[in-house]
């Protein structure tokens, strides 16, 4: 059945009709298909060469989904990188031939993430040429480049997906999650002082401090320790702090300088001596300025003044003893009696006038 029979006849010179013809030799040639295969991902496409018409299966039976058409020999639904044996019947059943196929192999979309501070990048440890995305979209203003997988613009401590996509025949992809580096802790604390304030790091050391704004006003700011010097009393300052690690941020602190120390104090005088009362911060200690020299002393605590001259005037300095010391003068003059009167009369035609102070 469905083979070709070649017949080769000899004439024996007897005659070239009906029985005449005698059969010498017969050979049989058998001519069997050739069966050629074109695999893809999940399968593949099977051509005969030769005698058609026959029916295709699966020898053994593979169990993992894979079908075959039996009349085309189109293999569907398989794994990729498996191997299947095809076997094909000639019509008939006198001839059957098998073809063991290897379907293409799946491709490798494996890759690794190596996170920055503001993203990560991308190492391919499988098939390279794919294309990478972003899944799903952060909307954070991260963006990926597609042929390289590198992440940027995003944003510290922050979880970010990328997809991986091979651009093989059988193109298959991966997904990796990772997290950027977290951001430099900027924190600080400001301290205030009379003239401006003291910063303490309690982040990452080795920034770099400025105010922001400006003050303009002949405050001064140590780059490196972050203190205010020159300013002035109850005024607020900004300062930012910006570290230089890993991932630099900045942060901003606002303090207001201390209150100056109020000295004001008021003196009552009398004829040898004089008072004062303090009407700003108590506790600091009085002085004269300039000393006089003529034998007037003061008392630093209460600032009496005691042995003065009537009519002697005094400058009195009196200096806080507060955060902020300060100082302030005021002058005193000593109190003088006062007993004028006038003797006029004369003498022998003469007139005098006598005034006794």
């Amino acid at each position: 059945d469905n083979t070709e029979v070649q017949i080769v006849l000899v004439n024996q010179g007897v005659g070239v009709c009906g029985n005449d013809l005698a059969i010498d030799d017969i050979s049989l040639t058998p001519v069997e298909p050739v069966l050629t295969f074109t695999a893809d991902c999940d399968g593949g496409t099977t051509t005969v060469t030769g005698t058609s018409g026959g029916s295709f299966t699966l020898n053994p039976d593979p169990g993992d989904g894979a079908v075959i058409e039996s009349d085309t020999g189109t293999i569907s639904g398989g794994t990729a990188g498996a191997t299947y044996t095809i076997e094909y019947t000639v019509t008939g059943g006198c001839s059957t031939v098998t073809l063991d196929v290897t379907l293409l192999p799946s491709e490798d979309p494996t890759f690794t993430m190596t996170p920055t501070c503001d993203g990560g990048t991308a190492t391919i440890t499988g098939d390279t040429g794919g294309a990478f995305a972003l899944n799903p979209e952060p909307g954070d203003g991260a963006v990926i480049d597609i042929t390289t997988g590198t992440v940027s613009g995003g944003t510290t401590d922050t979880v970010y997906t990328v997809d991986y996509t091979t651009g093989g025949p059988c193109p298959t992809t991966s997904s990796t999650t990772f997290t950027t580096l977290p951001g430099d802790d900027a924190s600080f604390t400001m301290t205030p002082t009379c003239d401006g304030g003291t910063a303490g790091i309690t982040g990452v050391v080795g920034g770099t401090f400025a105010f922001n704004p400006l003050p303009g006003d002949g405050a001064t700011i140590d780059a490196s320790s972050g203190s205010v010097t020159g300013g002035t009393a109850e005024a607020t300052y900004t300062v930012e702090y910006t570290t230089a690690d890993i991932c630099p941020s900045t942060s901003s602190v606002t303090f207001t300088v201390l209150p100056e120390d109020d000295a004001s104090f008021t003196m009552t005088a009398s004829c040898d001596s004089a008072t004062v009362t303090i009407l700003g911060d108590a506790g600091g200690t009085f002085s004269f300025n300039p000393d006089p020299g003529d034998g007037a002393s003061i008392d630093v605590t209460t600032g009496m003044i005691t042995d003065g001259i009537a009519g002697s005037t005094y400058n009195v300095e009196y200096t806080t003893d507060g955060s902020c010391p300060t100082s302030s003068i005021e002058s005193i003059t000593l109190l003088t009696d006062v007993f004028d009167f006038n003797i006029v009369g004369d003498c022998n035609g003469s007139v005098y006038e006598l005034t006794v102070t």
